[in-house]
């Protein structure tokens, strides 16, 4: 389970929502002897103790199998991804289409040799948003003709399906042979 440090703390690795602490406070005053300024007050001074006690609270890191460590390292060392550290790089999340269209290009590109055919023509209508060098990688994937054949839209932020992932390896290993 993801834990979002703006709505919760942790206290001897049990968690608990930011608000908890706000509620038993208010729960020992008497609100009805409370003006609204008054009110106003506590609620933001415990906010303010709330907010004060998670940031002094170190954040649980990730913890990695060696085999995952190991998987990463190599990949990091081939040019696979270029993101360090490996709490950075997303290892438990999804790959979007726009992030594998880099990792493959570039390493059909480096490893077996292909090259883009730069007189084909990809272009889509979903891929202006798309930022960095994924941008370019989308267009290389293409022109190679691993991802985005016949399709104006690409969804760039889409995940990659095991049936797109299988096609793409496919195409990067046979060309378009086993298309059909």
């Amino acid at each position: 389970m993801v834990k979002d440090k703006f709505t919760l703390w942790r206290q001897r690795d049990a968690y608990y929502p930011v608000w908890l602490p706000c509620v038993i406070i208010l729960l020992f005053i008497e609100i009805n002897n409370m003006n609204l300024k008054k009110l106003f007050a506590v609620v933001a001074g415990v906010s303010l103790i709330a907010q004060t006690m998670l940031s002094m609270v170190p954040a649980r890191a990730a913890t990695f199998s060696a085999e995952l460590e190991d998987a990463y390292a190599y990949a990091y060392e081939m040019g696979v991804t270029t993101m360090a550290p490996i709490e950075n790089a997303n290892m438990y999340g999804a790959i979007t289409r726009a992030e594998m269209s880099k990792m493959i290009a570039n390493r059909a590109e480096e490893v077996l040799g292909l090259k883009a055919d730069t007189s084909a023509s990809c272009v889509f209508n979903d891929t202006a948003s798309v930022k960095g060098d994924l941008a370019g990688t989308i267009i290389k994937a293409c022109q190679m003709g691993l991802m985005g054949q016949g399709i104006t839209s690409f969804r760039p932020y889409d995940t990659v399906s095991r049936a797109e992932f299988g096609t793409i390896l496919s195409r990067a290993l046979w060309g378009d042979e086993h298309d059909g």
